[in-house]
């Protein structure tokens, strides 16, 4: 089963960071991901620290998300990780953590923050906080990461 790790703030909430309004055009995105590839879908976003799954998947329907989160990674902010310079190393470790809880083989991770370095090629920076995953070059690179 193919897997895509989602952050929000940045890839999918482009203009209001925290709010629950996502960008129509970054959802647009995310829905042709869904529609083409069907992965699941697991929040790896901070987000998980302030909605529980239930208010999550409301907020995506809300947003007209095809397909609702299955799943948070753990959060090991605060017992394996302290340092605000620790932060991209804690979010790559959570996701890794979850994949081989879950002998996950075929993901793609899409944040803002930069974790290539852990997760290499499997990999999306999403570094244009006013188009998101809506970015052209951007959503090429998510779309190619995902293996037919």
């Amino acid at each position: 089963m193919k897997t895509l790790f989602l952050d929000i703030d940045g890839p999918l909430s482009t203009n209001n960071f925290s709010g629950i309004d996502l960008n129509p055009e970054c959802v647009k995105v995310l829905n042709e991901i869904i529609d083409r590839f069907n992965p699941n879908l697991v929040l790896s976003s901070d987000w998980r620290d302030h909605h529980d799954i239930d208010e999550t998947n409301t907020i995506f329907a809300w947003n007209k998300v095809k397909k609702r989160i299955s799943a948070f990674t753990p959060n090991l902010w605060g017992i394996d990780f302290h340092k605000s310079s620790q932060l991209e190393e804690c979010r790559a470790k959570e996701i890794l953590k979850f994949i081989e809880k879950n002998n996950i083989n075929d993901f793609v991770v899409v944040d803002d923050l930069n974790l290539t370095p852990w997760l290499g090629d499997n990999f999306v920076l999403v570094n244009d906080f006013i188009r998101g995953i809506a970015n052209e070059k951007i959503k090429e690179k998510l779309m190619n990461k995902f293996k037919e």
